[in-house]
């Protein structure tokens, strides 16, 4: 007897050679390892920058895949958001063997937060921001790699060398941005100071010995230098303060340091009262001291004791109410390594950090005290040669310019190097 079959809802499978079910469609292909599958900014968000000129740094897009590694050839374009001044792709606009794709971007003119736009295909956006300032104020002067004495508008740009080197050691903007007094000399027996225009004309040699004179510095008004004299020819003879007339007249000896010392660096504060500097023994720590100009009230700078490690470069802010310098007392050892850029009243209070990267040069404060120029490196590693750009609390940094040496940077106020300067 044979058994009825039920069609009804039933289905008869039959399964081929192939392995495939008949009726099913086959299983979707493995996903390609090499597919794109998210994008990251991976450099350049959230940089300060100027209005009108192009971030420190590029910006960089990641692309990778479902295994996280970079895809190569990927089409990435950039959209400038209102207000966020041009891109311009690098490479072509595609990632390379790594995944990462580039672009340079420079502000809009108005100062502010400005937004910029990564899209790679279908993923999602990958937005950058930088926030724009205004253009600092002024020119800033600096040695060379080469030992040439160049001028830069305050943002860092068009520099210019108005004195060719070499042997140039130190140098001085004046008050009023017209003159720059420098150091020069082949060796420590033969280096003496001069002052030229800021426009590299009209050289005037104020020293004339056999001695070491460096590190001068103007007086408020102008109308002196106070400098850095040595006591001897060799080179371990001890520098003690010395004032002079602005035009190397009516010298006379300010400080008068032990066999041991070495006082140097010297600062005018604001109004005139004060000069300060740093002091430095072959076994004591490198320590700031201020004195009056006539020579009277010689005293440390409150609030920096004697074993907490290195204090360097005393700088008063223009308004007389900051004091800024470099010190390695948060160094695990304080007395060893590089120091950091500080800040301070000049009571000893409100003490703050600005760096932490442990490369700051030399330093100057901008005319209007918001913010100070200084020595730097990239990465926070020396050899240093390039100029950075601090706000006085610390929380805004910028690279102004690369590669440009920036020793011994002053700041003064705008210069006539300079007639057409605007905004960008």
């Amino acid at each position: 007897m044979h058994r009825a079959i039920s069609w009804g809802a039933a289905l008869v499978v039959v399964v081929g050679c192939s392995g495939v079910t008949e009726g099913n469609p086959p299983p979707p292909p493995p996903p390609n390892p090499l597919a794109p599958t998210a994008a990251f900014a991976s450099a350049g968000d959230g940089q300060w920058a100027i209005a009108g000129l192009p971030t420190p740094d590029p910006l960089q897009v990641t692309v990778v895949s479902a295994t996280g590694v970079g895809v190569k050839d990927v089409d990435v374009s950039w959209v400038v958001m209102p207000g966020g001044g041009s891109v311009v792709p690098l490479a072509g606009g595609k990632t390379d063997a790594n995944g990462r794709a580039s672009a340079t971007w420079t502000m809009g003119p108005v100062p502010g937060v400005q937004r910029i736009e990564a899209r790679v295909g279908r993923l999602p956006t990958v937005s950058f921001g930088a926030t724009a300032i205004e253009p600092p104020p002024g020119q800033i002067a600096f040695l060379t790699d080469e030992r040439d004495l160049a001028v830069a508008r305050g943002d860092g740009q068009d520099a210019k060398v108005v004195l060719a080197g070499p042997n140039l050691v130190t140098q001085a903007l004046s008050p009023d941005g017209t003159r720059i007094a420098f150091a020069r000399g082949g060796s420590r027996r033969a280096v003496e100071i001069y002052v030229v225009n800021v426009d590299g004309r009209g050289v005037v040699r104020l020293t004339t010995n056999d001695v070491y004179d460096g590190d001068p510095a103007w007086s408020p008004d102008g109308q002196r230098l106070v400098f850095a004299r040595a006591t001897g020819p060799r080179d371990n003879d001890r520098t003690a303060l010395w004032i002079m007339d602005a035009d190397g007249g009516s010298p006379r000896q300010l400080t008068a340091p032990d066999s041991l010392t070495f006082d140097s660096r010297p600062d005018w504060s604001p109004d005139g009262a004060w000069i300060g500097y740093q002091s430095s023994g072959v076994t004591e720590a490198t320590a700031l001291w201020q004195i009056r100009p006539d020579g009277t009230d010689r005293r440390a700078v409150p609030g920096l004791g004697g074993g907490d490690g290195h204090h360097e470069l005393l700088r008063w802010s223009p308004d007389g109410t900051r004091l800024a310098f470099r010190t390695t007392r948060w160094q695990a050892d304080p007395f060893e390594g590089p120091a950091d850029l500080a800040v301070m009243r000049p009571g000893g209070t409100e003490l703050q950090r600005l760096t932490m990267d442990a490369a700051v040069g030399d330093f100057a404060w901008s005319p209007d005290g918001t913010q100070l120029v200084f020595q730097c490196g990239d990465g926070g590693t020396f050899p240093i040669g390039d100029l950075c750009l601090i706000s006085r609390d610390g929380t805004r940094r910028l690279r102004l310019a690369r590669g440009v040496g920036g020793y011994g940077p002053s700041w003064s106020v705008e210069l006539p190097l300079f007639p057409d300067r605007g905004r960008p």
